[in-house]
């Protein structure tokens, strides 16, 4: 049988992916083509007549099949994209999600003015996509990223590298605000931003094969109702922030009421909105502590 072309091999296992019930299975061949031959996608089509190598073929194969063990395709490729940067990912930190971006906005709503020498606590940094995005927006500011995971840490150390803002940012090791806490003191930081983990062990049965298979469990589980972070960091966050500060949490579908109430537990911190997201979800709480 005759080599495929570039074109016939995506074809086939877009087929085969969709098949198995991988969703997008076109879009997931076409990236995975990308990725083995080092091309974007304009050169990916301009060279579909190409013939493919035994070789080649047998990489692409392999490529394909991890996918339809349901590894996440950023996994795979080691990319993904967030606030139309390009991030290293590996299992060691989540997949960042298109949600998260709501975060950046509402800061970016708050502080118009790229200039200020803001201090930035970024709280559960993963992968660092938020510690490195609002570092580029206001290069001026200092932001510390902390993770309780040493390996969420070694995949953010490389995107701060690699987009350049390590005079900007510090990694602190530790759980929650705690290391900031320690290196810095008490109401210092201007703008506290976390994407903590908030799914109760309930749900956990009901996510989807790649997330619950291959993604780090501790930066997705919260404990029996998904709260349990929100009810340690608030109360650290009041510590923590200067007055007027402000801080930019997201949540679960459905826990945006209980988190408002846990905010306005705190005498000194006021709920000031909840932001939904593209599919109708209250996704971001923000809240400022009193001046």
């Amino acid at each position: 049988m005759a080599d495929p072309t570039i074109a016939e091999a995506v074809e086939t296992a877009a087929k085969h992916l969709e098949e198995q019930g991988i969703a997008e299975g076109r879009k997931a061949a076409q990236l995975l083509m990308m990725h083995l031959l080092n091309i974007k996608m304009a050169e990916l089509l301009s060279r579909g007549n190409k013939k493919l190598t035994p070789d080649l073929q047998a990489q692409f194969s392999g490529l394909v099949n991890r996918r339809l063990r349901h590894e996440p395709l950023q996994y795979i490729t080691r990319r993904a994209e967030f606030w139309s940067r390009e991030f290293y990912v590996d299992p060691r930190a989540l997949v960042p999600r298109p949600e998260t971006e709501h975060i950046v906005e509402e800061v970016l709503r708050d502080y118009p003015g790229r200039d200020g020498r803001l201090k930035i606590v970024d709280v559960g940094a993963g992968s660092g996509v938020l510690t490195v995005i609002l570092a580029l927006e206001y290069p001026k500011a200092r932001i510390i990223g902390t993770d309780l995971a040493h390996g969420a840490l070694e995949v953010a150390a490389i995107n701060v590298s690699r987009l350049n803002v390590s005079g900007q940012v510090e990694l602190l090791h530790g759980d929650l605000l705690a290391p900031v806490n320690e290196k810095l003191g008490a109401g210092v930081i201007d703008i506290i931003v976390s994407n903590p983990p908030y799914i109760s062990l309930g749900e956990a049965a009901s996510l989807a094969p790649e997330v619950i298979r291959a993604e780090p469990r501790s930066a997705l589980l919260a404990g029996p109702t998904g709260l349990e972070v929100f009810r340690r960091l608030i109360p650290q966050a009041a510590v923590i922030l200067a007055p007027g500060g402000k801080f930019y949490f997201e949540c679960g579908a459905g826990q945006a009421g209980a988190i408002e109430k846990i905010v306005n537990g705190q005498e000194s911190l006021k709920h000031l909105r909840t932001v939904t997201d593209l599919q109708g979800i209250e996704r971001i709480v923000v809240g400022e502590r009193r001046s």
